[in-house]
């Protein structure tokens, strides 16, 4: 799940950078809006894959 939802996150990033790219001025700034909360969601979908990881980690090693 991680997985898929760290693809989409990135794809999430470079199709608002593209809208950004051609968008005229007076949508640039809702879509500056919408990329911020994008990458925001980004790096959470991330870190909770690497905390996800960690603890799986910690409690693999702790039953074996």
């Amino acid at each position: 799940i991680f997985t898929i939802l760290r693809v989409l996150g990135v794809a999430g990033i470079v199709f608002t950078g593209i809208k950004y790219m051609y968008a005229d001025g007076d949508a640039k700034g809702q879509i500056k809006k919408s990329l911020i909360f994008v990458i925001i969601g980004t790096i959470f979908v991330f870190a909770a894959g690497i905390v996800a990881d960690s603890i799986a980690g910690i409690f693999g090693e702790v039953i074996k």
